[in-house]
């Protein structure tokens, strides 16, 4: 069989075969089966939005019998107020170089969207390629803008002065000790007021509260279970990277929290940046009549970040914050897309932004 649309069919692979262990016997010359590894195994099955065998957890594209494709699917929860609904998200879409002109990737997006009756859907971290996609599937889309804040400036000397190799810390040095008295500064905008920063292992009740709490109708379910789930697993197996939650406590008390993801690269995308350690304030919180802002307490992670990285990336749907992070110089680096696909919902408000909590740890972002 040769490279032709008409022969491309599709395996559906369950949670079932997951815990089975079952062997799938597929030609797969690029390997593209191995996105689901041992390591990503175990994440699916301690996934507890899992509630069915017949969920499906990865979605294969066959020529005959090559594997061409994959794209992996998980299931999520939401809250339409204070029902909760089940829904899907999708992770980790590949297919080999001969078949993208043949449209396999965007009918493994189709076939994600749909592979149950009425499915509900919640994807996140979309490329910018893949959002046209989205919106000619009809989903709500929402972008946010994402800002950087420079923590290191080797990355970017080594980028515009190649030719200086190992002497471009000479350069580095004296703009590293300006970006930290410009950091210090800007830090200082934070209320005088004593806040105790404490790093946990364990999810306190009181970090579900304050999501719940949260007056936007629509959010995913971000409980005490999920933010156990993705602190202690990951699809990836990377050592170099971590999460971590900590929490901000007034008068011994939890007023607020905020998750870091901390993300190694070797290369950026297409660009010249390379061996980039990227932290990303991915989820956060503020208990309700709490004197603390939104761009205080990113101020406050960023003052506490101490991890050894290039930068810091924060993202908001305020755009009041937003000005203030234009006004801090903050660097702006691009969008965050998410997308909703509602079956069980007909009332259009659900496709609109403002109603949605957004946060760049939605979908399998902060798992992933």
């Amino acid at each position: 069989m040769g490279e032709n649309q008409s022969n491309i069919h599709y395996y559906y692979r369950t949670v079932k075969d997951l815990r089975g262990n079952k062997i799938l016997d597929f030609d797969d010359p690029e390997n593209i089966l191995d996105c689901l590894n041992e390591n990503v195994r175990k994440t699916f099955l301690s996934n507890p939005s899992t509630l069915k065998d017949d969920d499906v957890c990865q979605i294969i594209a066959l020529d005959g019998n090559k594997v061409v494709g994959s794209e992996m699917c998980f299931a999520n929860r939401y809250l339409d107020g204070n029902d909760i609904h089940e829904c899907y998200g999708h992770s980790t879409l590949f297919v080999s170089e001969p078949y993208r002109k043949l449209m396999v990737g965007a009918d493994l997006m189709l076939q994600a969207a749909s592979f149950r009756e009425r499915q509900d859907n919640i994807v996140a971290g979309i490329s910018q390629i893949a959002y046209p996609i989205y919106k000619a599937m009809r989903y709500g889309c929402f972008s946010f803008p994402r800002f950087i804040v420079l923590m290191k400036s080797r990355c970017v000397v080594e980028s515009m002065f190649k030719s200086l190799g190992k002497s471009a810390i000479l350069i580095s040095k004296p703009i590293d000790l300006c970006l930290w008295l410009y950091r210090k500064a800007i830090c200082q905008l934070v209320p005088n007021k004593q806040y105790k920063i404490e790093k946990v292992q364990a999810t306190p009740i009181e970090v579900e509260e304050i999501v719940l709490q949260d007056d936007h109708r629509f959010k995913e379910l971000h409980d005490k279970k999920w933010f156990d789930w993705c602190l202690s697993y990951s699809f990836t197996a990377n050592p170099e990277n971590s999460k971590y939650l900590n929490l901000v406590k007034e008068n011994n008390k939890i007023i607020a929290f905020y998750v870091v993801k901390v993300d190694f690269f070797a290369e950026v995308g297409s660009s010249s940046y390379k061996n980039i350690r990227l932290a990303t304030i991915a989820e956060w919180g503020i208990k309700k009549g709490c004197s603390l802002t939104e761009s205080q307490l990113h101020l406050l992670a960023l003052k506490n970040i101490k991890e050894n990285v290039d930068g810091v990336q924060i993202a908001t749907t305020d755009n009041r914050v937003e000005k203030k992070y234009r006004k801090y110089c903050f660097f702006p680096m691009g969008i965050v897309n998410n997308a909703v696909y509602m079956n069980s919902i007909k009332d259009d408000e659900v496709k609109k932004k403002h109603n949605w909590r957004l946060r760049i740890a939605a979908g399998d972002t902060l798992i992933n």
